[in-house]
């Protein structure tokens, strides 16, 4: 792959990374590209057509192919840097608002609890007042709460990928090490549910109500899943087989990883013992995180104009896509 076909603000910080790596430039431009997909989600969406309502969100499932020792984690890991960074750095916020929080929610428990033993000693009372104050002081501990800020995660159950896009609605990144491990999975007897709830996820359109006895009803407006991983040859050939075989297997699965790489050379190892290139990892970082704050700005307005979280916060018409 030449490297003028990376987008040029992230060419340095990927050429870089790749010549440190020892990977061909593919290797780390196209789990980049997902990286990046991941954080933008749903609030970009485009409208391939001038007079239709049909909407597509530009969500990306990537992975690198390549026999074992080829540095295939490294390079993934190298990819996703910037949002790791960006991911560690929302954690510490949220721990920071956690604690004032949890403060502010027992504040307002204890006045909820006034309300009701004082109603309780009342003979009669203003029934519609109480309850109009006790649904107000539920409004404010529900609201008081932080909701933890999620880019990505490694292993969940479908129910708690339910719960984290619930709270995410942007979507998140599901980044796997071997995607094989994730893959069999899903062909697992009794979890053929979940492969479907991933195929509606690579849409990002979607919604999705899961109901259980013990989480209750969990609805998400839009589904909205990236996944990125490194695969083994001998491994994906099965999977590429049953989607060729038009079986079971060809439910559009693997046909939905469109950043997938395969190198026909790795090329021989080289130690490249050199300090990375700050400038131009910072530079991408700056690009993450600019697009995050735009995107909790454009969520914040929404919201209080009254929008749905199950749509896209900003579309393109056809042919304005850059």
């Amino acid at each position: 792959m030449p490297a003028d076909l990376v987008p040029e603000p992230l060419r340095p910080w990927i050429a870089d990374a790749a010549e440190r790596v020892c990977v061909p430039i593919e290797c780390i431009a196209a789990p980049a590209i997902v990286t990046f997909a991941a954080i933008v989600g749903r609030r970009v969406g485009i409208h391939p057509k001038r007079r239709d309502d049909w909407s597509v969100v530009p969500n990306l499932w990537g992975a690198v192919v390549g026999p074992p020792g080829v540095m295939k984690s490294a390079a993934i890991g190298e990819a996703t840097r910037p949002l790791r960074q960006l991911a560690a750095q929302a954690r510490g916020r949220f721990e920071q608002a956690r604690g004032a929080a949890e403060a502010r929610v027992a504040v307002l428990r204890m006045q909820l609890d006034q309300v009701k033993r004082r109603a309780q000693r009342k003979a009669a009372f203003d029934l519609e007042a109480t309850e109009a104050e006790i649904a107000d002081l539920s409004e404010q501990i529900r609201a008081a709460m932080p909701v933890e800020p999620r880019t990505h995660t490694h292993d969940a159950t479908v129910e708690k990928l339910g719960e984290l896009l619930r709270d995410n609605p942007r979507g998140i990144l599901l980044l796997r090490d071997e995607l094989a491990g994730f893959f069999a999975t899903l062909d697992r007897i009794g979890r053929e549910g979940e492969r479907e709830f991933f195929l509606e996820g690579w849409n990002g359109t979607g919604s999705y109500t899961c109901d259980r006895i013990g989480r209750g009803t969990v609805h998400v407006p839009a589904v909205c899943l990236s996944i990125l991983g490194g695969i083994q040859p001998a491994k994906l050939a099965p999977f590429l087989e049953g989607a060729m075989a038009h079986g079971e297997g060809d439910d559009g699965l693997i046909q939905r990883v469109q950043l997938l790489v395969w190198p026909d050379d790795f090329g021989e190892w080289r130690n490249v013992d050199r300090w990375p290139d700050t400038d131009a990892r910072k530079e991408a970082v700056r690009i993450l995180r600019a697009d995050g704050r735009r995107g909790a700005r454009r969520a914040r307005r929404r919201g209080r104009a009254g929008g749905s979280a199950g749509a896209p916060l900003r579309s393109r018409g056809a042919g304005a896509l850059r």
